[in-house]
C-alpha cells in the first residue's frame, strides 16, 4: 500500500504546484512531474505483483509500459 500513498502524495505536491501558478517549463515543475511518475510506476508495479502479473522489463530498465501501449 505504500506505494500507492507515494504516488497519492506526489499528485497532489504536483497539484498545489499547479494551483499556485507554476508553469510547465518550470524546472521545478519538472522535478515534480519525474517524482510523480517515478511513484506511480513504483506502484504499478507493486500492485502487478501482487496480482502475480508484471510488464516485461525493457531495454531502458523501465518496467512500465510503453507510452500508448
Amino acid at each position: 500500500m505504500e506505494p500507492v500513498n507515494e504516488a497519492f502524495w506526489r499528485v497532489r505536491d504536483l497539484r498545489d504546484l499547479i494551483a499556485k501558478g507554476t508553469v510547465r517549463g518550470n524546472q521545478e515543475f519538472g522535478r515534480h512531474l519525474r517524482a510523480y511518475l517515478a511513484a506511480t510506476e513504483t506502484a504499478q508495479v507493486a500492485m502487478r505483483r501482487d496480482l502475480g502479473t508484471s510488464w516485461p522489463e525493457r531495454p531502458d530498465g523501465s518496467v512500465a509500459p510503453p507510452v500508448g501501449g
